[in-house]
């Protein structure tokens, strides 16, 4: 299914992608960022960690709402 889905992805997705993986993602934030610093701009970056949030999830409950 996501060979179908996977043309439709933006160039900077790398989750859940064959052939790319978090350090292809971090290779990709640094070039981008240094290539806007070669050029002197500015970068500005928020990282934000959603794991802990994920723990809190009821998922029988999240399943059932995607059923309905």
């Amino acid at each position: 299914m996501l060979e179908v889905l996977q043309p439709s992805f933006d160039k900077h997705h790398f989750g859940a992608v064959k052939g790319r993986s978090t350090a292809h993602a971090l290779i990709s934030l640094l070039h981008e960022r240094m290539e806007t610093l070669d050029a002197e701009g500015s970068v500005r970056t928020v990282f934000v960690n959603c794991h802990k949030a994920l723990d809190h999830v009821d998922y029988s409950l999240l399943i059932n709402k995607l059923l309905s």
